[in-house]
């Protein structure tokens, strides 16, 4: 596993968000098996925070404002009524990712139709990434430029740095260069809310 790990410039530590932050959005959408997510990102000279994160599994579409704006938000709940009631029956206590209406979110672009939905319902700055030949690798390897610094409460984020893997053959055990398609959702989500920073970056893949 050790060899196969994709990323091994990252840390878990607490940090204070500076005020002036610019913030970084990125979304990867679910349902039933693979999780909806959010995080919150912003970047330092070299060093890039994630410091917030949201992540459910089985999260309905009209509820998805809700995971991301919180259930606190007083024209979130003028905006979708039904979904309100129907999380505040169940006691749902989502406190979202702060930020997340006022800022851009880069959402993969694979749901056009959700991307649609939450720009109607509360997110009218969310936007759909953008794809192409060797798109994947390249926002990986723009991730391995930089040190990584997470926050302790994004828990699920941790957890795919560290598992997320590239394949082994398996017939001789060695690591290829062909990335597994696992524990991927939230660094999904990375990649997309510091999608724009690379293409308007100087920097270039190897």
């Amino acid at each position: 596993m050790s060899e196969a790990r994709v990323f091994r410039n990252w840390t878990v530590e607490s940090f204070k968000t500076p005020d002036d932050a610019t913030f970084y959005f990125g979304a990867d959408w679910g349902y039933s098996v693979d999780p909806t997510t959010l995080v919150r990102c912003f970047i330092d000279g070299r060093k890039l925070y994630i410091d917030q994160e949201v992540y459910r599994v089985g999260c309905e579409i009209d509820h998805c404002p809700f995971l991301f704006g919180g259930m606190h938000d007083k024209e979130l709940q003028e905006i979708n009524p039904q979904a309100h009631k129907s999380l505040k029956s169940r006691n749902e206590q989502w406190r979202g990712v702060d930020g997340s209406r006022k800022w851009a979110i880069t959402a993969d672009n694979a749901r056009p139709e959700t991307i649609a939905y939450m720009r109607r319902h509360g997110f009218p700055l969310i936007q759909p990434s953008i794809k192409g030949p060797g798109s994947l690798m390249e926002g990986v390897e723009f991730l391995q430029n930089y040190d990584i610094v997470i926050h302790p409460r994004c828990k699920h984020t941790a957890d795919e740095f560290t598992f997320y893997s590239f394949k082994t053959d398996p017939w001789t055990d060695k690591v290829i260069p062909v990335l597994d398609d696992k524990k991927n959702h939230v660094i999904d989500a990375v990649r997309y809310a510091i999608e724009r920073v690379r293409r308007h970056s100087d920097w270039r893949p190897l």
